[in-house]
């Protein structure tokens, strides 16, 4: 069965969730969350989204973010394929390199990849 086609809209709202694969740490330290901040920085500068709000946590994050273009899903995609890839997270002793699930969707929730995301929200 195929995924349902994703929400994209200039001006669309949405909240981004993204976890670990098993609920596995995905911001080890304070470091780790500001090199990802720093990428969500690129990727904005880059989509020129507007980021509204966001939520850091040792396993996930949320966003709440604006897209002036229809742009969401190769955002995240350039975003999490840049941090996971060793420019956000440089790998550390002792920490798998692929602790990551991804899925990306506005409505559907199929793993694959490296991180796993729930986009939901899509609205003016």
């Amino acid at each position: 069965m195929s995924r349902k086609l994703r929400i994209e809209y200039p001006g669309a709202m949405y909240h981004v969730m993204n976890r670990g694969d098993q609920r596995e740490d995905i911001f080890r330290d304070d470091q780790d969350r500001q090199k990802f901040l720093s990428t969500l920085g690129e990727a904005c500068a880059k989509t020129e989204w507007q980021v509204h709000a966001y939520c850091l946590m040792r396993n996930h994050f949320h966003l709440v973010l604006e897209t002036p273009q229809p742009n969401l899903v190769l955002g995240m995609k350039w975003l999490l394929g840049v941090y996971t890839s060793g420019k956000g997270i440089p790998p550390k002793p002792g920490y798998p390199s692929s602790s990551y699930q991804r899925a990306a969707s506005a409505t559907s929730s199929a793993t694959s990849g490296r991180m796993r995301s729930a986009f939901t929200g899509a609205g003016p």
